[in-house]
């Protein structure tokens, strides 16, 4: 899922092997996203790859923009 600034749910749905989900997050100021396959899944911004570390599978990022 994603959760804006005042950590309200904006999106929760499951993307499934092969999908691709975009997302317009130009009006917030952080977001912080919920994955639940990190390893299975790409996560990019502004065409640039999030790189998660940790091996665990259910990870969260929390990205915030400077404006």
């Amino acid at each position: 899922n994603i959760r804006d600034e005042n950590d309200k749910t904006i999106v929760d749905q499951s993307v499934k092997a092969g999908e691709t989900f975009e997302f317009d997050a130009s009006a917030l100021s952080k977001i912080r996203i919920r994955l639940g396959n990190s390893p299975g899944n790409t996560v990019t911004i502004n065409e640039e790859v999030v790189e998660f570390k940790s091996p665990e599978v259910t990870q969260n990022a929390v990205i915030q923009f400077n404006k």
